[in-house]
């Protein structure tokens, strides 16, 4: 039997404690979603329905997937790939196209949510964000082209990790493009940052990970010196787009608090005033939009 026959036949090996903190996790998700019900001024049951049969089709696709073995799995996860692109192309194409976004059957299943051309809509369903996905089989299939790098005994060094980066940006930078376009800067982030995480366990040289963090320290020193002393440039750079407001929320929110910085300024004090024991919101006219999803960890 060839070596790619024997590794096309391994099976995966399951992790009791990880799928413990996973179950745990589930209890946590579902329990939290439920009591949410009393900032949504709803019944919730319908959502925590939503959350478990999530949970039911995540817990069933993974034992699934280990099933497949290893070479199956990659195989499949580059299909899901390109399928997944070929989504997030139609958003952007619906998107910056009048004649389509405008177009009554289309809107049906494409249409903005809160700025963002990121969802397909569902009669009946629901919506499907492709991007969501996109993060998952991008992980899988960085992970595959990592382990077969380095399989090579041959590459190690400096030259051999540029090597490493570009296979991976080759996979990654045009998801990560189309997501910028939306506009979504969220998702991005969270590839980012997991790339380079798995990145830095795989073995690569530890001062790339030195030169990343020191640049991103410097940039986000200049950013916050630019904004408090030369607010004019931000806006001169990126004009007043999306993305800069939401920057404005994030860095000064208390300024921004009834606008950009709500959610932010709102999460923090629900968080401040509850403390470990939590507090009747209410009272303290503390609102929590979107109890159940972006302010779960308020609630």
């Amino acid at each position: 039997m060839s070596s790619k026959q024997v590794e096309s036949a391994q099976k995966f090996v399951w992790d009791k404690f990880l799928i413990a903190i996973l179950v745990a996790f589930m209890v946590l998700s579902l329990a939290s979603i439920y009591f949410s019900s009393y900032y949504l001024n709803l019944n919730t049951l319908g959502l925590v329905q939503k959350q478990a049969m999530w949970y039911a089709i995540g817990f069933g696709t993974l034992y699934l997937l280990t099933k497949l073995g290893f070479e199956r799995l990659y195989n499949i996860m580059r299909l899901v790939y390109f399928v997944l692109l070929f989504m997030l192309i139609i958003l952007i194409v619906v998107q910056r196209v009048g004649a389509l976004n405008s177009n009554p059957l289309i809107s049906r299943f494409i249409r903005p949510i809160k700025g963002a051309w990121a969802w397909y809509q569902f009669p009946g369903i629901g919506s499907f964000q492709p991007s969501e996905f996109m993060k998952i089989t991008l992980l899988f299939i960085s992970a595959d082209v990592t382990y077969k790098h380095f399989r090579n005994p041959s590459n190690s060094g400096y030259l051999s990790d540029l090597r490493l980066f570009v296979k991976i940006g080759l996979w990654a930078l045009p998801p990560l493009f189309l997501n910028f376009l939306q506009p979504d800067t969220g998702i991005p982030l969270i590839i980012v940052i997991s790339l380079i995480f798995l990145l830095y366990v795989a073995g690569t040289k530890k001062l790339w990970f030195v030169l990343v963090a020191a640049g991103l320290v410097v940039l986000y020193v200049g950013v916050v010196y630019i904004y408090y002393n030369h607010i004019d440039i931000l806006n001169n750079m990126f004009e007043t787009t999306y993305r800069l407001r939401r920057f404005y929320g994030w860095l000064d929110y208390e300024k921004y608090s009834t606008t950009f910085g709500y959610q932010l300024n709102s999460s923090l004090m629900a968080l401040g005033l509850g403390g470990p024991g939590g507090i009747d919101a209410s009272l303290y006219n503390v609102r929590i939009p979107e109890a159940q999803n972006d302010f779960i960890f308020a609630v």
